[in-house]
C-alpha cells in the first residue's frame, strides 16, 4: 500500500467563498489549518505555499482542488471573481510543486459518502456535507460552510491511493 503524504491539502476556490484546508500529519498529532480567502490576501496565498513547498520532497504534500465552473444566472462580476479565485488555487499548487488532483464537486462529494438527493435545496445539501465533515473530524472546530468543503476536499486527498 502507498503512504499517503503527510501533508493533505483541500482547495475550494468559490467565488468569495473559497477556502484552503491544511491537515498536517508531520507531528505526533494532527494539525488542521483553514484559510479563506475573504480574509487573506494574494501574497498571504504566495506566502503558504512558499512554507508548504519546502515540505513537499520531505513529507510529501498532495493536494485535492475542486473543479468549478460558471453556473446559469451568476453575475458577471461573480463569474469573473470565481475564475480568478481558481486560477491562484492552480498557481498555489504550483508554487508546492504538490501532487495535485482537480475532482468535480459530484465525484469528491462521492467520495466522502454523500449521496445525491434529487431535488434537495442547497442548504440541506449543505448541512448534509458539514454533518459528515463533523463525523469524520469531530475534534475539529468548524466555523463556516466555507470550510466544510476545503476539509473533506483536504480528507479525499489524504485518502486518494
Amino acid at each position: 500500500m502507498i503512504r499517503s503524504p503527510l501533508i493533505n491539502i483541500g482547495i475550494d476556490p468559490g467565488g468569495t467563498s473559497g477556502c484552503i484546508c491544511i491537515i498536517n500529519d508531520a507531528s505526533d498529532f494532527s494539525r488542521y489549518e483553514f484559510h479563506e480567502f475573504k480574509k487573506i490576501t494574494d501574497r498571504d496565498i504566495a506566502n503558504i505555499a512558499k512554507t508548504y513547498s519546502s515540505y513537499s520532497k520531505l513529507l510529501g504534500v498532495r493536494c485535492c482542488l475542486e473543479k468549478v465552473h460558471a453556473m446559469p444566472k451568476q453575475g458577471v462580476s461573480s463569474i469573473f471573481s470565481f475564475g480568478q479565485n481558481f486560477g491562484k488555487c492552480q498557481l498555489f499548487t504550483e508554487i508546492l510543486k504538490a501532487e495535485t488532483h482537480i475532482w468535480t464537486p459530484k465525484k469528491w462529494q462521492k467520495a466522502v459518502g454523500l449521496v445525491s438527493i434529487k431535488g434537495e435545496e442547497k442548504t440541506q445539501h449543505k448541512k448534509r456535507l458539514r454533518q459528515i465533515a463533523e463525523r469524520l473530524y469531530p475534534n475539529v472546530k468548524i466555523r463556516n460552510n466555507n470550510q466544510v468543503d476545503a476539509l473533506l476536499l483536504a480528507h479525499v486527498s489524504k485518502n486518494i491511493i
